[in-house]
């Protein structure tokens, strides 16, 4: 949780819980990633009776988990690539992603991805507004945008950079 943020989440949602009842927060991954934190993230979870809302689950496939979700929250502290951030943009979901330089390279002219503070008050404002403002007109930007995304026009634009004609 130190480095993706889960517990700002969390805390986040422990306002929201009223306001959005029906939400669940589902954190993707494998063992390995929440074996240091899992104990802590479920205690968290607990003290704010959130427990029945979070839930721990690995995908096979990532897009099964994004085919569920309605957004994509990435509180993450810092991070050396952002797959995570890519992944959401390229299959084309609304992302509210952590205001950090890894994200801000990845996610600039990206008109879907929002980045914010990395504060569970940030969280619980954007996520709202984000619910205020109609989920479907963001999910249809982003897959418009997320389409022009692919490894051919990634490689595409690195050959033409790298002047590999």
């Amino acid at each position: 949780y130190k480095q993706k943020g889960q517990d700002i989440l969390i805390e986040a949602f422990k306002y929201l819980k009223e306001k959005i009842p029906s939400f669940k927060i589902i954190f993707t991954g494998n063992e390995q990633t929440y074996f240091s934190s899992y104990n802590h993230l479920l205690n968290l979870a607990k003290k704010y009776n959130l427990h029945n809302k979070v839930i721990f689950k690995n995908f096979p496939d990532i897009r099964e988990a994004y085919s569920i979700s309605d957004i994509i929250l990435l509180p993450e502290r810092f991070a050396s690539f952002g797959l995570s951030l890519v992944q959401s943009i390229t299959l084309g979901f609304p992302v509210i992603a952590s205001n950090i330089p890894t994200f801000r390279e990845i996610a600039k002219n990206v008109p879907y991805v929002s980045l914010i503070r990395n504060t569970s008050f940030s969280y619980r404002k954007k996520i709202l507004e984000f619910i205020e403002n109609k989920p479907r007109r963001y999910v249809r930007l982003g897959r418009k945008f997320g389409n022009t995304l692919s490894w051919k026009n990634t490689a595409k634009k690195f050959i033409n950079t790298m002047n590999l004609k």
